[in-house]
């Protein structure tokens, strides 16, 4: 048999000899407590029978529910947030603004003055394009974490209360 301890979370293999006494863990020292031969079938019993239970339940008719509020179970599609697509316009838009500024600055004839705020324009279009398109990857990584960890939260809930 195994039992675990508590103070170092080592897996310590036990004989017969030692059930239902205290010894002490090799690794941390710890003293652990190793059940009574009919403490682990009592535990054993106390497992199946529930599992028991609901096998001799008879099903029901009704439609699967959501756990948490007992809604019919229904899952939209992802769609992704507003947000991220207002971010992806965003650089989009200053992409569009540096190679505007880009094209102007090389087919006009600037002063040199207005060339160097071209240029500084353009680099901050650049910029600003590179931290939206950036922002809005995050936040569709975090709305696609949501969502599936909410459906698999679900499809857990559903199976447990199968079982």
């Amino acid at each position: 048999m195994y039992v675990y301890c508590l103070g170092c979370d080592s897996k310590l293999e036990v004989g017969e000899e030692l059930y239902g006494q205290i010894c002490s863990c090799p690794k941390c020292g710890a003293e652990v407590s190793v059940p009574r031969k009919d403490e682990i079938a009592q535990s054993l019993e106390d497992a199946i029978k529930p599992r028991e239970r609901s096998v001799q339940q008879k099903p029901t008719d009704k439609k699967k529910t959501n756990s948490v509020n007992n809604k019919p179970q229904e899952y939209k599609p992802y769609k992704s947030p507003i947000l991220s697509f207002i971010f992806r316009i965003d650089g989009l838009l200053s992409i569009a603004v540096a190679v505007l500024a880009f094209v102007f600055c090389v087919l006009g004839e600037v002063p040199q003055a207005k060339r160097e705020f071209i240029i500084y324009v353009t680099a901050g279009a650049i910029a600003n394009a590179v931290i939206s398109f950036g922002i809005s990857e995050m936040l569709e990584y975090i709305a696609k974490t949501a969502y599936y960890t909410e459906k698999t939260s679900n499809q857990l809930c559903q199976l447990l209360e199968r079982n």
